[in-house]
C-alpha cells in the first residue's frame, strides 16, 4: 500500500531541511516536521527511488534526499523516523 505521506529530509546548499510529499497530489513542500505513515515502512529501494526523483524534480539545488530520515538541527544526528519513531519529538531528535 502507498501512504498518503512521505516524509524525509532534502539537503541543500543551503543545508537540511524536512520535506513531505502528498502521495496523491505529488506536492512535494518542505520545513515542516510531520509523523511518518506506518505503510512508509513497507516501501522498497524502488519507492524510495521514486520518491527521491519527485523530491528533485519539484525542488531546485538538491543535493541529496534521504527518505524516511530527519537531520537533527540541534545536533546534527540523522534519525530514521520510519523504523525509530520515539527516537524523534517534534522538531528536533530525543536526545536534544
Amino acid at each position: 500500500m502507498v501512504p498518503a505521506t512521505i516524509i524525509g529530509t532534502v539537503v541543500t546548499a543551503e543545508g537540511a531541511a524536512p520535506f513531505e510529499l502528498d502521495t496523491p497530489s505529488g506536492t512535494v513542500t518542505t520545513g515542516r516536521y510531520g509523523r511518518a505513515d506506518p505503510d512508509q515502512g513497507l516501501m522498497g529501494r524502488e519507492a524510495c527511488g521514486a520518491v527521491e526523483r519527485q523530491v528533485r524534480s519539484q525542488l531546485a539545488g538538491v543535493v541529496e534526499v534521504r527518505v524516511g530520515r530527519y537531520r537533527c538541527p540541534a545536533c546534527g544526528a540523522w534519525i530514521d523516523v520510519v523504523r525509530r519513531p520515539k527516537d524523534w519529538s517534534g522538531t528536533s531528535c530525543a536526545s536534544c
